[in-house]
């Protein structure tokens, strides 16, 4: 028999559900504030050492850094930023769904998911462009073939992902987004997923008049790092079921986009109750054994008796 269950009634009266406002430090929070130290040490370096060739060379994800050995780009990348316009719009992008989504994760899960989609991102982008490039005169005739000198910066990629996993999680509720901050648009949150991911692959392809400086493959690998993140770490069956409609769980409880089976007979140990709850604090739902989330979905049932 199939069972829906809001697993999060049970919880709601546990303080660390309750977010306070004092005494928890915001994630979200806490990875503007690295953002703006980075940008300010970046500029630092720049603007008075005079050492942009060292932030190119070692810092910023080029075509050279693979080959060279500086794999820590993939990741120090994602805390520089091409302008103060840049980072404003990482902020702004985080401030406004980073500060939902860390509510439903531990601390751990959202600096997993952030890193993760970032790093990813940058991988993607640094698959698909090409290393060498042509150099044109002014009639468009090739003088030289050489290293393409693009480079990566921003926290985009990571950005992109915290917003494609708020997507994927309230997939068929309708939200409002305000596009450039400012025209609000109505849409179910799964049209918001869809039409910014084939969107970012769509304008990151070859194609005349669409060329711009944007890492538009770096954005779509960010959300499809939420993708994996939902289906392959939090084994999210409600996230499965929503992309891909035709697979179906059998004989499965689904409690918020969790599945698993519930032996119904078995009494509730409180201390186990206690323990798990204290699980979930500390390392967020994803940790959860299917044991754990069996034990906590019957002592709901019995709070609701």
């Amino acid at each position: 028999m199939r069972i829906r269950i809001r697993f999060f009634n049970m919880l709601s009266e546990r303080n660390y559900m309750k977010r306070p406002s004092g005494g928890q430090f915001s994630m979200t929070w806490i990875l503007i504030g690295i953002l703006v130290a980075a940008f300010g040490i970046q500029q630092f370096v720049i603007f008075v050492l005079g050492a942009d060739q060292f932030i190119y060379k070692y810092v910023t994800l080029n075509m050279r850094s693979f080959s060279n050995g500086y794999y820590w780009s993939f990741l120090t990348a994602a805390f520089l930023h091409g302008g103060s316009g840049h980072l404003l719009a990482n902020c702004l992008g985080l401030y406004f769904v980073g500060r939902i989504v860390e509510k439903m994760l531990s601390a751990r899960a959202y600096w997993v998911l952030f890193l993760g989609a970032a790093i990813l991102g940058n991988v993607i982008w640094f698959l698909t462009t090409p290393e060498m490039v042509n150099y044109v005169d002014e009639t468009g005739k090739v003088m030289a073939r050489g290293i393409n000198p693009v480079y990566l910066v921003g926290a985009s990629g990571g950005v992109f992902g915290i917003m494609a996993y708020f997507f994927l999680k309230f997939w068929d509720k309708p939200v409002v987004l305000a596009l450039y901050f400012v025209l609000p648009i109505k849409a179910k949150s799964k049209w918001f997923f869809i039409v910014l991911f084939f969107g970012q692959i769509i304008l990151g392809l070859p194609i005349p008049y669409l060329q711009s400086n944007i890492a538009y493959f770096a954005h779509a690998g960010g959300m499809l790092w939420a993708a994996i993140f939902c289906l392959f770490i939090e084994r999210d069956r409600a996230v499965w079921s929503s992309l891909f409609p035709f697979v179906k769980p059998k004989q499965e409880m689904q409690a918020e986009g969790f599945s698993y089976r519930v032996n119904v007979g078995a009494p509730v140990d409180r201390e186990e109750v206690n323990r798990i709850l204290d699980k979930l604090n500390k390392e967020g739902i994803h940790s959860l054994t299917e044991h754990e989330r069996s034990v906590l979905d019957q002592a709901s049932r019995e709070l609701k008796k």
